[in-house]
């Protein structure tokens, strides 16, 4: 359950362990932090990349535990059993302490939040120096949070209604902890309570907690996605688009390349829309006709054309592809 949330260790072996208190137990990573019930009496950290592991493999629902001055995990008995003994970190080294939620909960349409959360964390870059690529930028416009992520070459925004105006303005949140969120989209009890530095998430007996990303130098990707959108263009439905993917899926080895090309046609009022696509194991060539819209050929990147394909519609100009539902932009640049 506290497993998204260990470090690798790497400069902070603190960050690669796990935290017991005698009733919980705590994984952090400098990003996020989760927090379980654990009734074992450990207090202290234990070597999370050798522990979980063991636990994992053991297909056991019970464990015999022993505590010293190590921690002696044993599984099995008699000849058939494997043991595992680690060393007690100083419990005074704790990297985090998780906070108690505050009560604030920011509450909005839940299916809309889960599905604008779920098509952002397709568009999620690892730049650690542009904080909006790095996680899901959250402002408050109005009665709206308005979501955006986005790598460089592609930038979505999202649009949930609010049912009650929370205090922040805008904050980014880590990619790792809102794909904490949408794990736990299901439970209907699920509290969540954003603040201008810090989110946290309370599901049940978990807790979830985010530092927020520093916003001030982040880039303005509401004017951003408006500057695209003001171009304007004759949409076409994008299930035309998502019958050529999955065909050109067919002979996809990893090294696809796509061409996407909308000519006239001598029939009125129609275009064709053509999607070339090649790779090591050969090419496809498939053309749909489609109701009129300008003339233009653009090369794109695969991977960013298939996380917009689930939306309902799509228009290309030389500079962008821009794919939309009713809550839900994706510009993506193209060459």
């Amino acid at each position: 359950m506290v497993a998204p949330a260990l470090g690798k260790g790497d400069l902070v072996p603190a960050l690669a362990c796990l935290w017991f208190d005698g009733q919980r137990v705590l994984a952090y990573d400098d990003h996020i932090g989760i927090s379980a019930p654990c009734a074992a009496g450990i207090h202290g950290g234990l070597n999370g990349a050798l522990l979980l592991p063991f636990l994992e493999r053991s297909g056991l629902k019970e464990i015999d535990i022993i505590v010293k001055d190590t921690v002696t995990f044993t599984m099995g008995s008699g000849k058939d059993q494997a043991r595992l003994k680690l060393s007690l970190m100083d419990k005074g080294h704790a990297p985090f302490i998780m906070p108690k939620p505050k009560g604030t909960t920011t509450t909005g349409d839940a299916k809309q939040f889960g599905a604008a959360l779920k098509h952002c964390l397709k568009s999620v870059g690892n730049d650690v120096s542009r904080p909006e690529w790095f996680g899901i930028t959250l402002e408050v416009k109005d009665k709206s949070l308005w979501m955006y992520s986005g790598t460089g070459q592609t930038l979505v925004r999202a649009e949930v209604q609010l049912h009650s105006k929370p205090k922040f303005k805008r904050t980014i949140l880590p990619a790792a902890f809102c794909e904490q969120l949408l794990a736990h989209a299901k439970d209907k009890k699920a509290q969540l309570e954003i603040h201008d530095d810090h989110a946290m998430l309370s599901s049940g007996d978990i807790l979830v907690f985010g530092r927020a990303i520093a916003a001030e130098e982040a880039l303005d990707m509401w004017d951003i996605v408006e500057t695209a959108l003001a171009k304007g263009g004759d949409y076409i439905p994008t299930p035309t688009l998502r019958f050529m993917l999955d065909r050109a899926d067919l002979f996809d080895t990893g090294d696809l390349n796509m061409n996407l090309t909308v000519n006239g046609s001598k029939v009125k009022g129609k275009s064709t829309l053509t999607l070339f696509s090649s790779s090591a194991s050969g090419e496809l060539n498939d053309s749909k006709q489609i109701d009129a819209h300008p003339e233009v050929s653009v090369q794109t990147n695969v991977k960013h054309l298939r996380s917009g394909a689930d939306l309902d519609e799509m228009t290309i100009n030389e500079d962008n592809i821009i794919m939309r539902s009713d809550d839900i932009v994706q510009v993506i640049s193209v060459a």
